[in-house]
């Protein structure tokens, strides 16, 4: 649109352009990719608006602005991360594994999180998992998470897919779970 200022500061997670628009305009849907430490971009959410539905805006598509009254309208980014974290333990003959978690709309006030989430959908995690680290065997990707009781060093990559707007982004990560043996004495 005519008038279109970009205000674009890469030192933080916001990506506006800031333009006027009456009811009735369109404009369309950017096809940059933002980008944020420790996450992936999955998608671009708009807000439930009136008789709107919320929904996962693509790229280059085209919308309506749709408010009689000068009202801000926003297209939120959607972040995405998995977490992975291992443990140290020395051996105590119990299972140890590691720790996964996915985080996502961590930046959305919690209305709009609760609009957003009926729009995600989430892969069941992977598992693949080697005793000899990086040059080491590796088994096969399973849903089973691995658990350990011999002393060893295991590394554990971790992967797990997430599907936002009919786009699908696999997430990975990946820890080491070390068990020392006991000392004898």
């Amino acid at each position: 649109p005519e008038g279109l200022e970009d205000t674009t500061d890469m030192t933080s997670p916001h990506y506006s352009y800031i333009t006027r628009f009456e009811q009735g305009d369109t404009f369309v849907v950017i096809d940059d990719i933002p980008v944020k430490d420790n996450s992936i971009f999955v998608g671009w959410f708009d807000k439930e608006r009136g008789s709107n539905s919320a929904a996962i805006r693509q790229a280059g598509e085209t919308l309506t602005y749709p408010y009689d009254d000068n009202q801000g309208y926003t297209l939120d980014a959607l972040w995405a991360s998995l977490g992975v974290t291992g443990e140290t333990v020395t051996y105590d003959g119990n299972r140890h594994t590691v720790t996964d978690s996915i985080e996502y709309n961590k930046t959305l006030q919690p209305q709009w999180a609760e609009q957003a989430e009926k729009l995600i959908t989430l892969g069941n995690p992977e598992y693949s998992y080697s005793t000899s680290g990086e040059d080491g065997t590796w088994t096969e990707w399973s849903t089973t998470k691995p658990e350990f009781v011999d002393a060893g060093t295991y590394t554990v990559n971790v992967r797990r897919n997430i599907t936002v707007g009919g786009r699908t982004t696999t997430l990975t990560g990946s820890a080491q779970v070390t068990i020392k043996p006991v000392e004898i004495t």
